[in-house]
């Protein structure tokens, strides 16, 4: 009996060092030091490269992650506000509304550079020792998923003092002030940004909302420095508006793309019907229309989104050849289809390009000018060339050579 008190006792004893161990560890999993997710500031962005330098002062909101708004005043006294959704982007201006797609610089640099440091607590990290950094008391980490990637974490604000990526340090704290009087909390902290091609300083800000903010966002890229400054924050509300449209645009785009890899002609028109409702200048909504009604056989339906295309951008080399391959196979407008196709080989001299070109010559009866075009098309073929497209320069070329025999 008294051997069995003695096994419970361990027993017990272990259960608890084991339960103490794991809430030590638990307790040793950083916090979060950003816990707004809404925000509004004043913003000076001043973007610099040589002897350029732009300059805009307005009004700067964010939901994050992925929602913003910009809105300043031109010169004419006009408000322009920029709206963006991840890489969408709609601009309001003079009651028109225009619509980008490769995300917008400002937001961008929020995004990059901003944004990350605020999450790390969200990162899978393993402790390791509580350590001394720049004075203050620190924890480090190693990334699970990259343990060449360490992190000291700041006990007291849960703020990242350095971040080192193999012997390159991407993040590193190079000075901190307290107010005067009050020794316990810090209010300003300095962070150096570095990386492949980039450097830049950030510069926070313990409000006197009791959260930290950027003061300062200094980031250069190769010859580009961009500098933004906020003032004037307010947290916990937005200015970022409905961007539902913006929403709407990204998911049929999705849904037309994937509908346009399984080969879903009705559900590409459907998608990109209503993207280019929605925006009647998304050139790549006419080629993914076009190629839909041509798998349908539909002829108007292609030609139709073919011409809206070139209308937006006359010089476009891929809808030059396309349109101009639909009337060749259709035998119209030959004289038309040729000096489309013409234009798009002067732009670049592309295996497919130069066998519409050629085929066009052949239909032409033109077979001398054919046969030189189309032999530097199967000569121009590469890996980017797909088999099909090989197959019709082959062709082609063979229905010159038969006919040069004839003559």
């Amino acid at each position: 009996m008294a051997r069995r008190s003695i096994y419970v006792a361990l027993f017990a004893a272990c259960l608890a060092l084991s339960l103490w161990h794991g809430q030590a560890v638990q307790a040793k999993q950083p916090g979060a030091w950003v816990t707004y997710d809404r925000a509004i500031a004043d913003l000076t962005w001043v973007a610099e490269q040589g002897e350029f330098r732009s300059e805009l002062s307005g009004t700067f909101s964010l939901r994050a992650p992925e929602e913003f708004s910009f809105a300043y005043q031109e010169s004419n006294l006009s408000l322009r506000r920029i709206r963006g959704y991840r890489n969408f982007t709609a601009t309001q201006f003079q009651a028109q509304t225009a619509y980008g797609y490769g995300g917008y610089p400002l937001f961008e640099l929020w995004k990059a550079y901003f944004w990350p440091l605020t999450q790390i607590h969200q990162e899978p990290l393993v402790f390791v020792a509580a350590e001394r950094l720049a004075h203050r008391d620190v924890d480090r980490y190693y990334l699970e998923s990259d343990p060449r990637k360490v992190v000291w974490i700041d006990q007291q604000t849960n703020i990242p003092l350095l971040i080192m990526e193999g012997e390159q340090a991407s993040l590193s704290v190079t000075n901190y002030r307290f107010d005067s009087g009050d020794t316990q909390q810090y209010r300003y902290v300095e962070l150096e940004l570095g990386g492949e091609g980039v450097s830049g300083k950030l510069t926070l800000w313990w409000g006197d909302f009791a959260a930290w903010v950027p003061v300062e966002m200094v980031i250069t890229e190769g010859n580009l420095t961009n500098t933004l400054t906020f003032r004037n924050w307010e947290l916990h509300t937005d200015q970022v508006g409905d961007l539902s449209i913006l929403k709407t645009l990204e998911w049929e785009i999705s849904l037309g793309e994937t509908a346009y890899n399984l080969g879903q002609w009705e559900d590409v028109i459907a998608s990109f019907s209503k993207v280019v409702d929605i925006d009647p200048y998304y050139l790549p909504g006419y080629f993914f229309l076009a190629h839909a009604f041509y798998f349908m056989d539909n002829y108007f339906g292609a030609v139709e989104n073919l011409q809206q295309g070139l209308m937006l951008q006359p010089d476009n080399a891929l809808l030059l050849n396309n349109l101009a391959y639909i009337y060749m196979e259709r035998r119209v407008n030959l004289g038309e289809a040729v000096r489309m196709a013409e234009q798009a080989v002067a732009q670049s001299r592309r295996a497919v390009y130069l066998d519409t070109l050629g085929y066009g010559y052949f239909l032409l009866g033109q077979y001398d000018l054919a046969q030189a075009i189309l032999e530097e098309a199967l000569a121009a073929v590469d890996e980017s060339v797909s088999a099909e497209s090989r197959g019709e320069i082959e062709l082609h070329l063979e229905m010159v050579y038969h006919a040069l025999e004839g003559d």
